[in-house]
């Protein structure tokens, strides 16, 4: 809300601030989700749910996320529309199962010299507009089935989904700036490794 009302000073009142640039480059970075996830998601669905995938992706995102974490600054470098564009890249990877949308963003972003808990602000923030939009193009694929949604549940569903989502990034913040990125790490290459047991 803080932002938005910035934005809208900008706009109407000529009244530039920090969180006003700060929400420009949040848009930014939420653009090229758009058209990926419109144009493969069917692609996606089809060729990229394999539980092999997940767990590349699992292992593979979960050093990366360890590696970008090792190497980051420890003041945050300002977020500008080149490094929003690469974030919104970074979060189109999320289409692929197993890659953690939160997760390839941070990597991103702290390769990029944000800070910890900047990192994951970011990451949080570019997800209202991704998961709305995702959100969007579902209603859409029902409303043009022959299968009629159980509307009463899919709606609490996504209430409680949202309730624990607010409450997870509270105290995934919490962790973050306590102890970093390495609990995440250890989780991701630890469901890898039970996938890849499991495969073979």
């Amino acid at each position: 809300m803080r932002l938005a009302k910035a934005v809208l000073l900008h706009i109407q009142r000529r009244q530039p601030s920090p969180d006003s640039y700060f929400a420009f480059n949040l848009m930014l970075a939420s653009l090229p989700i758009i058209p990926a996830g419109y144009f493969l998601r069917f692609v996606i669905e089809a060729e990229f749910r394999g539980v092999e995938v997940i767990a590349f992706t699992t292992i593979f995102f979960g050093i990366a996320l360890w590696l970008a974490d090792y190497m980051r600054s420890e003041t945050a470098k300002p977020l500008t529309p080149a490094r929003s564009i690469a974030i919104g890249l970074a979060q189109c990877l999320a289409l692929i199962p197993g890659t953690s949308r939160s997760g390839v963003t941070i990597t991103m972003a702290l390769l990029l010299g944000q800070s910890r808990e900047h990192a994951a602000r970011i990451s949080f923030l570019i997800a209202i507009p991704a998961i709305a939009g995702a959100a969007l193009i579902k209603l859409w694929d029902l409303f043009h089935t022959a299968i009629t949604p159980e509307w009463f549940t899919l709606g609490l569903a996504t209430v409680v989904a949202g309730g624990s989502a607010y409450c997870c990034i509270v105290i995934l913040l919490n962790i973050v700036n306590r102890m970093g990125y390495l609990p995440f790490v250890i989780y991701r290459l630890g469901l890898g490794g039970l996938l890849v047991w499991m495969i073979y």
